[in-house]
């Protein structure tokens, strides 16, 4: 009946599972030659054996089996007692018989219904027929198991498809054959037998069935879902807009088309939260800076900004409160002062923002009656009692646009910082209105280019800044990828400026700050991008001293790092010495503020000398940046290279690592090697790019 040829296409999971075989009217000498054959076969088996009808039942009661091999010759087994009792137990155990002469037995097989007959001494034979059944039985029990989860996968599939707030509906050839309640009810259908056997084209309006015929052609053949919005009609014959997903499936084992029109309203109420919490300050639930400026440029852009005003109110002491109460509770009191302005000018006010670390901003388009808002606010705060050992102190500023056409958003903002200043001059608790200054100035002798000033305003209104990245090489073998931020500012002509052309009127006209803002808020957006990519970079960026001074700083930091879901640990901000120098009480509390978000800190243009080495000690450093001059006098001083080496032993004997900057040819980076510095940047390895392409196999070439 069969005969051995190749196995291969027995199941592979098969030969792990043993065959559970009894061997019924068989010697033992046998029994072990079958069971050995299908060992060498590398087929796992248990062997047991009967050599009556008796010990036949009690095998199939007490020990596993799923095949039966019967010696036909055994006079003392009754062959047709012998299958009925097998199948009795369990109909799905397989059997084979055996004899001196198969042939004679064919026909008795077949009538029995038997899976094989074989020739008693043929061990070769019986084996392959042995793992060939147990293969079989191995693929059907595989089947039944498949088959029973296809089936209850269609029963969930079936409940779900009930359920769903989604319309769904199975189409045949252009018919109705099942749709769920949603899909009924939207098309204004009390039972689905009203729908069995209707054509899609009649829930489609007229003015759309051109087009949608076109959709169905488009669609036909495809084996990927595609949808579009279509215009539909109701059985009342009123139109509406549904967006339908066309996709490939089943019914009855029959292909169809599935339909399915999404429900849009829970997707766009997700959508409507998430961009409620994007706009909101999670500590005061009042918006956040970035919602405030939009909305400020809105107001600018509109009809109501002749008597736009702003009043920026700061907690002046905040700093020393906080150290006196500690965070958690000064973070109770930011919500607490945040609702009280709120309650106050809620009503009066288009936005009310919590726009820095412990500043508030209120945007109104009713003109000069928001002084007396002003005013009133900071006599409430004033009497206030808030339960502390230190009382709040407050300055208020008050800027009002009076109708200036090109006024922007940044102005005002730059103003209102100015007028806060002016206010902490006098003293706490003061509300100071902006007036111009450059009004009472010489403007001939003023160093500030006023078109270079509103080309910066432009560009940070419109992202007309353009940041570049240079590769920082490890000399130690760090496998992370290492970049610096520049910045440009992109002409009227589409010309690079470099920071030299324009840093200096940022400086002077007080953008400093929202420069870095910029550039730290698009350089993370650009990071992310590449973290998700796997690549393991990360990115030294530049911080003014206007930054480092300026309070709510490290809050637009936090702010950026939640908004594009960013790490800390990904950021170092590098300060230039000279800035950390001049503001020391400034940049230590930003330094430690950072590093309560886990980001890493580098000094740049270091020297070995009083000043330099003072921060160091007194501030939390994890990278140095040398100043280009060691690198400049390298090759020619062999003093020098014995400074730069000794540098490194120091700092890097504190934990501090080291970069020498302004490499320019292969000889100095040889140098550098032999000093013991980290890391190596310079237009030698790359200039700066616009793009992001290092290719770390040829730096490593080169270095």
């Amino acid at each position: 009946m069969s005969s051995p040829t190749d196995s291969s296409y027995l199941s592979l999971e098969s030969a792990d599972t043993p065959v559970e075989m009894l061997v019924l009217g068989c010697n033992s000498s046998l029994t072990n030659d079958y069971a050995n054959a299908l060992r060498n076969m590398g087929q796992a088996v248990h062997s047991s054996m009967a050599s009556d009808l008796h010990n036949l039942s009690r095998s199939l009661e007490t020990e596993p089996c799923n095949l039966v091999l019967v010696n036909c010759d055994n006079e003392e087994l009754p062959r047709d007692t012998v299958i009925t009792t097998i199948r009795k137990f369990n109909p799905a155990i397989g059997i084979i018989l055996l004899s001196e002469s198969p042939t004679s037995f064919i026909e008795y097989a077949t009538q029995r219904e038997v899976q094989d007959v074989i020739k008693i001494d043929d061990v070769p034979h019986v084996a392959f027929a042995v793992r060939r059944e147990h293969s079989r039985n191995v693929l059907q029990i595989e089947f039944n198991q498949m088959s029973q989860k296809l089936e209850e996968s269609q029963d969930r599939c079936s409940a779900l498809i009930q359920s769903s707030r989604d319309a769904i509906a199975y189409i045949h050839e252009g018919m109705h054959i099942q749709a769920n309640p949603v899909y009924l009810e939207m098309f204004g259908f009390d039972e689905e037998e009203g729908l069995d056997g209707l054509p899609i084209m009649d829930l489609i309006s007229k003015e759309s069935r051109d087009y949608f015929k076109k959709f169905l052609r488009k669609q036909s053949g495809k084996d990927s879902s595609i949808s579009e919005e279509i215009s539909c009609i109701n059985q009342k014959g009123d139109d509406f807009k549904a967006v339908l997903e066309f996709s490939p499936g089943s019914y009855d084992g029959e292909p169809c088309t599935q339909v399915i029109i999404r429900d849009q309203s829970v997707h766009q109420e997700m959508q409507r939260k998430i961009e409620e919490l994007a706009n909101r300050d999670p500590d005061t639930g009042l918006y956040n800076r970035k919602a405030f400026m939009h909305r400020l440029d809105g107001l600018l852009k509109s009809d109501q900004k002749s008597k736009l005003g702003i009043v920026q109110i700061t907690i002046s002491n905040f700093s020393d409160i906080r150290d006196t109460i500690g965070v958690a509770i000064a973070d109770r009191l930011l919500k607490k002062i945040g609702q009280i302005i709120d309650q106050k000018v809620g009503d009066a006010v288009h936005t009310l923002a919590r726009f820095g670390d412990h500043d508030f901003m209120a945007a109104s388009a009713i003109g000069e009656s928001i002084s007396a808002i002003a005013q009133s606010t900071l006599d409430l705060l004033q009497q206030t009692d808030f339960g502390l050992p230190k009382k709040p102190q407050f300055n208020l500023a008050l800027t009002i646009a009076d109708g200036e056409e090109d006024i922007t958003a940044q102005e005002l903002l730059n103003r209102s910082c100015q007028t806060v200043k002016q206010s902490k001059q006098k003293g706490t608790n003061q509300l100071a209105k902006y007036t111009r200054v450059v009004d009472a100035i010489d403007e001939s002798k003023s160093s500030i280019d006023p078109n270079f000033v509103k080309r910066i305003d432009d560009a940070l209104q419109d992202d007309g800044f353009e940041l570049l990245y240079q590769p920082i090489v490890s000399l130690q073998g760090d496998t992370r990828e290492n970049y610096s931020v520049l910045v440009r500012l992109i002409d009227e002509s589409n010309k690079e400026l470099f920071p030299s052309e324009f840093l200096p009127h940022a400086e002077e006209s007080q953008r400093m700050a929202e420069i870095d803002r910029w550039v730290i808020r698009n350089a993370i957006k650009e990071l992310v991008a590449h973290r998700k990519e796997g690549k393991k970079i990360n990115f030294y960026i530049v911080l003014s001293r206007a930054g480092i001074e300026d309070e709510s700083m490290l809050l637009w930091i936090c702010d950026c790092l939640r908004e594009f879901k960013a790490k800390g640990a990904w950021l170092v901000f590098q300060l230039h010495e000279r800035d950390v120098r001049m503001a020391m009480k400034p940049a230590q509390r930003f330094i430690e503020g950072l590093k309560k978000v886990n980001c890493r800190v580098a000094i740049s243009h270091y020297q070995d000398n009083p000043s330099c080495n003072t921060i160091i000690k007194r501030m939390a450093i994890d990278v140095v940046k040398l100043s280009p001059e060691y690198v400049t006098n390298l090759s020619k001083d062999e003093k020098t290279q014995n400074d730069v080496t000794e540098i490194n032993e120091k700092l890097q004997l504190t934990g501090i690592k080291t970069v020498a900057t302004g490499v320019e040819d292969a000889a100095t980076v040889a140098l550098l090697w032999n000093t013991g510095a980290n890391y190596i940047q310079g237009n030698f390895l790359q200039e700066p790019s616009t793009q992001i392409a290092y290719d770390a196999e040829e730096q490593s070439a080169i270095i």
